[in-house]
């Protein structure tokens, strides 16, 4: 099966680049063990207003090479992402999510054809601090919706807000797909029918119409960049779903250790070194004053990530109107 690419350790360093000086160049990959997991951005001086972060996932095949970015997530509890899947083709879309929260996440993943159908549904639960990636392939294990060729949109929710990424893989090359807003429309629609309503502006989103789900086995596949075990429940395609979508709704990160997370932090779902994979970090700073962060990375477990610099880089001054760059 193919990877999903994830994990990504950071040997370094950085530049107070301006934004005319920033040039895109192959980013080295690294052949030792394969590591993945998710980081954490945390301003250490100023409020975070005006950084923003972005990564590159690389891979290297013998002499192909393979690359691209994705930017921070914000956390979310409803999203969605258009899918393109057929494992005979190796077409597969890969998801990463994170729970930075001391709570668990109950996840639903409801999965809607062209016509916006549900043909397949699923739930499972991260636990507090946790992270998961998997091919949607892998979530809908044993539905009857594969393994033939579905296009279509996948929706997340969670009952806590979480942080996404994801990927489509065409055999061994993956781009970085658009996903992570928080649904905002105000709108109601329900399987069966293409037309959005806009019923007065709802406080939370809610979910109604799934029936009971019953439980499918564990997973024991790996592909050295998934943590094998994630117990799913399944749930057969269903008609008359519907939900609410909220207003505007914007999360903070939650502290996830002393000094890590809270107000104006960021994460990276996803990182990945090791196995032939490389990760590049960067970090803009559009506002008018310096700023200095911390960086921290953690395993699928939500313990320290160590790598060969450690599991936190800190003081990393970023300058009005400049970059840094770090390379895992």
């Amino acid at each position: 099966m193919k990877l999903f690419l994830y994990s990504f350790a950071l040997a370094v360093i950085a530049a107070g680049l301006s934004y005319g000086q920033a040039t895109l160049t192959q980013i080295p990959v690294s052949a030792g063990t394969l590591q993945t997991g998710f980081a954490v951005i945390t301003p250490l001086s100023g409020t975070g207003g005006g950084l923003t972060v972005s990564e590159v996932f690389a891979e290297q095949i013998d002499r192909s090479f393979f690359q691209t970015s994705v930017v921070a997530s914000p956390l979310i509890t409803l999203t969605g992402v258009a899918v393109n899947a057929n494992p005979a083709a190796a077409l597969d879309i890969g998801i990463a999510i994170v729970n930075p929260n001391a709570s668990p996440a109950a996840v639903t993943f409801n999965l809607r054809d062209q016509q916006g159908l549900t043909t397949a549904a699923a739930t499972m639960t991260i636990d507090a601090r946790q992270q998961i990636s998997r091919f949607v392939t892998e979530i809908f294990f044993g539905n009857p919706a594969f393994p033939q060729p579905l296009t279509g949109l996948l929706f997340i929710s969670s009952d806590v807000p979480v942080a996404v990424v994801a990927l489509a893989f065409n055999g061994p090359g993956f781009a970085a797909l658009p996903v992570a807003s928080q649904l905002s429309a105000n709108n109601v629609f329900t399987v069966g029918s293409p037309f959005f309503s806009t019923p007065a502006i709802p406080t939370t989103a809610t979910f109604t119409g799934l029936p009971p789900l019953s439980p499918i086995p564990p997973l024991t596949t790996s592909t050295g960049l998934f943590t094998a075990g994630t117990q799913f429940s399944a749930a057969p395609a269903v008609g008359g779903f519907s939900f609410v979508v909220s207003s505007s709704a914007t999360f903070a990160v939650p502290q996830l250790a002393f000094g890590v997370g809270g107000t104006g932090a960021l994460v990276l779902p996803q990182i990945v070194t090791g196995g032939g994979f490389g990760t590049q970090i960067t970090i803009a700073n559009t506002s008018p004053f310096s700023q200095t962060v911390r960086i921290d990375f953690f395993n699928p477990l939500g313990s320290p990530l160590v790598l060969p610099f450690g599991a936190t880089v800190s003081d990393i001054v970023i300058a009005a109107g400049g970059v840094v760059t770090i390379v895992l």
